[in-house]
């Protein structure tokens, strides 16, 4: 009897653990605002507020289920500044641990930094103790948690993980496309051979990819990339 009723219980446990899970994902989902702008798959959101510390920025993107804004790579970069148009001073989710060490908030590993001239410094021209990473504009600079008169705002980022794979639904040799469905508002590219074609999902996440050549036994790659991990969702087919 014993066994069952522990059988009964771990099943319980993991239902739970199971809709919580879900539930996470959905209101991640739900939480990103509609003015929000998604890359790959994430979101993120400026927010041009002055008199607001780095802590009191963490503490607004995570009450939204997201986190202040990671920049692991440099194509996230490159999104981050066209993003800025107005070029505005903003606190991103870096810091500095008790330890002297730079970590994200999201617990991303520290790799890709893009630091300005002479930065991180830890100057105390303006407010002691630089332990927080902003944007200024495009390059980074540490600044101090409090120091909110040489800060404009904040930017946050809602993580919805790595995009699914996409599926191929239909090759049409004739009309030289290639169709499928991804995520919808993704970018899903289309290889093959050194050729690469690109397209966005619709509504309904069907892609639509017209090629130059579409022969048979051609080896078709379509993916997914994920811009900010550099990590993609790969599906790859022969043509018939």
């Amino acid at each position: 009897m014993f066994k069952k009723f522990s059988k009964l219980i771990i099943f319980s446990l993991l239902m739970v653990f199971s809709m919580s899970i879900t539930s996470n994902a959905t209101s991640i989902k739900d939480s990103i605002p509609a003015d929000a702008v998604r890359n790959g798959n994430h979101y993120y959101l400026i927010v041009e507020e002055r008199g607001i510390t780095w802590e009191e920025a963490k503490a607004l993107c995570e009450a939204q289920n997201g986190h202040l804004a990671t920049i692991t790579s440099k194509s996230e970069q490159k999104f981050i500044n066209k993003l800025n148009k107005n070029e505005t001073r903003l606190w991103i989710g870096g810091y500095r641990d008790d330890n002297g060490k730079w970590k994200w908030v999201s617990g991303e590993k520290w790799k890709y930094t893009n630091w300005g001239d002479g930065e991180p410094n830890n100057s105390s021209n303006v407010v002691s103790n630089e332990k927080c990473v902003a944007v200024w504009p495009q390059q980074w600079n540490d600044m101090a948690n409090t120091n909110t008169a040489e800060q404009s705002g904040y930017i946050c980022e809602w993580d919805l993980g790595t995009p699914k794979k996409p599926t191929i639904t239909k090759i049409n040799k004739k009309k030289k496309t290639v169709k499928g469905k991804a995520e919808v508002g993704t970018t899903v590219y289309v290889k093959i051979g050194k050729k690469t074609y690109s397209a966005k999902t619709n509504n309904k996440g069907v892609f639509t990819v017209k090629c130059k050549t579409l022969k048979k036994n051609a080896i078709i790659k379509v993916y997914v990339k994920n811009v900010n991990d550099g990590k993609s969702s790969t599906v790859t087919k022969k043509v018939k």
